[in-house]
């Protein structure tokens, strides 16, 4: 899976889990100041990609996540130790 495929597949499910128009997010927007996202959505998030992508997010990973391009980088460096 490329790159914007990885983003295209995040920002789907960052909108459903959101209930947000896909054109409204931003991949560098801080998930907690500017969407106000939880840490039941950012499990909700992280595990539906892990489910999508068939890959796993170590849990040390998860703390330093801040905003979707952080799950970018995370997820293309998980795919990439396949």
């Amino acid at each position: 899976m490329t790159s914007p495929d990885i983003c295209e597949t995040i920002v789907a499910i960052f909108s459903k889990i959101q209930k947000l128009p896909q054109e409204e997010i931003d991949m560098e927007a801080d998930l907690v100041k500017h969407y106000g996202i939880d840490s039941l959505r950012a499990v909700k998030l992280l595990s539906t990609l892990e489910v999508e992508l068939n890959i796993e997010f170590p849990e040390e990973d998860m703390k330093s996540i801040r905003t979707l391009n952080d799950v970018r980088t995370l997820a293309e460096s998980r795919l990439k130790e396949r």
